[in-house]
């Protein structure tokens, strides 16, 4: 939907940061959504994983914080379903990811 209403519009995502041992990497990412070309950003979304938390940061992490980044920015942008994930509900879900 987002390239359907801008034709010039892009995407662009950057690897902040990536640290940690082997299989604990720690991958931060930022996404940034423009409409047109010259514009600022629409918006702006970041997010984090860490490898072999959860069944698809075992191969995905990076990938994960990527995809998650991009919707958070589209989101910003005025491109999301009808509600965003609060801060409880990510809370049930990344707390035990961390204890494991």
């Amino acid at each position: 939907r987002f390239y359907r209403d801008n034709a010039g519009g892009r995407i662009e995502t950057q690897l902040l940061a990536h640290d940690g041992e082997q299989g604990k990497t720690r991958w931060i990412v930022r996404a940034e959504v423009y409409k047109a070309d010259g514009e600022r950003a629409s918006g702006v979304g970041h997010a984090f994983e860490i490898d072999g938390t959860g069944m698809a940061n075992k191969t995905s992490a990076l990938e994960n914080a990527e995809t998650s980044a991009v919707g958070r920015a589209l989101a910003q942008a005025g491109y999301s379903g009808s509600r965003r994930t609060t801060r409880e509900e990510m809370a049930k879900v990344l707390i035990p990811e961390l204890r494991e």
